[in-house]
């Protein structure tokens, strides 16, 4: 199937969900208030897929990404409410320690893959339960919160109508599509997903292009880490836990390959709102959160199951 006929049947679907939505709805889903609910909600969760989505281009897992954005949630917010600063320069340091312990996290994850050898699966499981455990030890389970005013701007105010945190999710989508198809480094890590081995003995360094991909993943979450705090005007070692399953679905049904090489960004964007969509019109339903994570790990069943059998048939037509 073509990458053109992919995006058409993916805003299909998107626009099916919308129409669905509506109309189980009764049109409270398309209110002016609940839209731009959904556009404030949509990025955090759009940002996490993404640091989600480079990782799986390697045909490797990142089970820490949540863990990564409530911990540089944490240690940034932590410092804007106990250092005494002039504001502006409060946020500002709050903002860049953010995004600096996403990278650490990042570079962690990033060394344990690449240098270490650590399948990502069992590497990025230990990183999660370690970085947990270093939020929880720092919160002791409270909430940070009480941020300045300046900061809870980024999270909850728009510029001519079009929500703040909407426009940093789309000039990092556009980052991260142009890294992705406009750069040499964007060029290797497909062709490390499709086959590290052979990336190898074509003279490729695997290992910095693997560290690379985790170390801008580890920034994607410093990012998604301020728009959630600033948004929510406090964080807590549990928040968005349901993020982790959704992001994976979200990439998968996208259009990414599971086991690396294949995937666009604007596909992991596109099924990013039409989860969101989803996700919002069975809270309007008030559906038990526990059928949502059902609902949403059958759709996951179901792509995996499309396609599997949709690459079985390329191998036996030969395309």
């Amino acid at each position: 199937m073509g990458k053109k006929k992919e995006i058409v049947i993916q805003v299909m679907i998107l626009l099916v969900t919308i129409i669905l939505a509506a109309i189980i709805s009764k049109e409270q889903f398309l209110s002016s208030n609940n839209l731009m609910i959904m556009l404030h909600q949509i990025p955090e969760f759009g940002l996490i897929a993404l640091a989600v989505m480079v990782i799986m281009l390697l045909g490797d897992i990142n089970l820490s990404v949540i863990a990564m954005t409530k911990l540089a949630g944490i240690v940034g917010g932590l410092f804007m409410i106990s250092v005494k600063l002039p504001e502006s320069i409060l946020v500002i340091s709050g903002i860049i320690i953010m995004i600096i312990i996403g990278l650490a996290c990042g570079v962690l994850n990033g060394a344990l893959v690449s240098f270490v050898g650590v399948k990502s699966i069992i590497a990025t499981l230990a990183m999660m339960l370690l970085f947990e455990g270093v939020a929880l030890d720092i919160t002791h389970g409270g909430a940070v919160s009480k941020f300045p005013s300046t900061f809870l701007w980024i999270g909850n105010e728009s510029i001519a109508f079009v929500p703040v945190p909407m426009i940093i999710f789309l000039i990092f989508g556009w980052v991260t599509w142009y890294i992705l198809k406009k750069t040499q480094t964007g060029n290797l890590i497909y062709k490390v997903g499709e086959d590290k081995s052979a990336a190898n003995y074509s003279g490729i360094d695997v290992k910095k292009i693997i560290f690379f991909a985790y170390c801008y993943a580890g920034i994607l979450t410093g990012i998604a880490a301020i728009i959630m705090t600033s948004r929510y005007n406090s964080i807590r070692a549990d928040y968005g836990t349901s993020y982790l399953l959704k992001s994976i679905v979200a990439v998968i049904l996208g259009g990414v390959n599971v086991n690396g090489g294949k995937g666009s960004v604007i596909g992991v964007m596109i099924s990013v709102c039409t989860l969101s969509v989803l996700s919002r019109v069975l809270g309007i339903l008030e559906m038990n959160t526990y059928l949502i994570d059902f609902l949403m790990g059958l759709i996951l069943l179901i792509v995996l199951f499309i396609n599997y059998y949709l690459q079985k048939d390329k191998k036996i037509t030969g395309e």
